[in-house]
């Protein structure tokens, strides 16, 4: 698998690696977020491609204090082989490089099937609420 930067030839590809995946959620808007994430940060979304076909993503955020993994996602083809750690320490390198002390990610109860692998790779249950507000 090569891990590269986002390209824009790759977008509806993604975006079905997220439907196949079940990260896509009823109402919001991913087109305007891979609008808004592609203007300034285009190369904060790494793609892992085989044969030309996209099998993994994530979305990196930084806000200067914290490290955000979005959309980390694996088609189910290619899963249990390592493609998941790989993409996970691709963007991990990308926030160590910019002074990221720490990262997190939110996994979404009805996709809690994912954390044990989260926890082999490292991360923690945090005892939060996560809130949120649509602007």
């Amino acid at each position: 698998m090569e891990i590269i930067t986002y390209r824009e030839e790759f977008r509806q590809e993604m975006t079905e690696l997220w439907r196949v995946c079940g990260l896509l959620v009823r109402g919001l808007n991913y087109e305007k977020e891979i609008d808004l994430k592609t203007k300034d940060q285009k190369d904060m979304i790494v793609l892992g491609i085989e044969n030309g076909r996209v099998i993994a993503s994530t979305m990196i955020g930084f806000d200067g204090r914290r490290g955000w993994l979005n959309y980390v996602a694996v088609h189910p083809e290619f899963r249990s082989i390592g493609i998941g750690g790989m993409i996970l320490k691709h963007a991990e390198e990308i926030l160590k490089n910019m002074g990221c002390p720490k990262v997190n990610l939110l996994v979404r109860k009805s996709n809690s099937g994912v954390v044990e692998f989260y926890e082999k790779e490292g991360f923690e249950i945090n005892d939060v609420i996560c809130m949120h507000k649509k602007l």
